[in-house]
């Protein structure tokens, strides 16, 4: 029988061991880093400037980068803008723009946040709060938002349990929050980790489990 042949491991010389490792060298400088505690210091940076009203150069960066975004979704919109307290309000007209809205606006607010750092790509004395809607959306989606806040508060306190609701973005967790802050019998929190985070609605007397109720305690 003939001894069984085992495979030698190829030799590399020492030029390409240097290539190699010269190489590998290149493609970890080259890499962007990606320093999350650097990112978050710039964020808090620029989220302590003053709000300051949209420049003639904003407002054109602002509708260039919508009007590249609906040209290639095929959409034909009319721009809106309007000054308020808050920031440049653009309200959009058109046909068939719910594709723009989302489920909930999640798509109307992403466009948002694009918008807002095209126009804020260099901070200097202050930041320019852009707003984005739909045909009024936002105000309608608010009325909403605050009627179910309303409503879930009493069957809280009806069925002595707190009640959860559906996933929501921060801005719809304000409204409920503030729709009932001067309830004085629920109290709300929000709960869960983002995009999954949440408001509960808690009421102050909870329904024991014979029938009876206990204060709720927040402590």
């Amino acid at each position: 029988m003939h001894p069984e042949r085992t495979e030698r491991p190829e030799r590399r010389s020492r030029y390409d061991r240097d290539n190699s490792e010269r190489s590998a060298r290149r493609h970890q400088e080259d890499r962007p880093s990606y320093d999350r505690p650097r990112y978050e210091e710039r964020a808090k940076r620029e989220g302590e400037l003053p709000l300051i009203p949209a420049s003639p150069e904003m407002r054109a960066r602002a509708e260039g980068f919508l009007s590249e975004i609906f040209a290639a979704m095929g959409l034909t919109v009319t721009l809106i803008p309007s000054e308020t307290p808050i920031g440049l309000v653009y309200n959009m007209q058109g046909d068939n723009l719910g594709i723009l809205i989302g489920k909930h606006g999640q798509t109307l607010d992403s466009l948002q946040y694009l918008t807002n750092l095209v126009v804020n790509k260099n901070p200097g004395s202050g930041y320019t709060r852009i707003i984005l809607d739909v045909e009024d959306y936002r105000a309608r989606r608010e009325e909403t938002l605050t009627r179910l806040a309303g409503h879930l508060a009493d069957k809280a306190c009806r069925i002595g349990e707190e009640i959860r609701l559906e996933p929501m973005s921060r801005h719809e967790r304000k409204i409920i929050h503030m729709a009932l802050q001067d309830n004085r019998r629920v109290t709300t929190y929000s709960a869960g980790e983002n995009p999954r985070r949440y408001v509960v609605i808690v009421p102050k007397r909870r329904r024991y489990n014979r029938g009876g109720y206990e204060d709720a305690s927040f402590e």
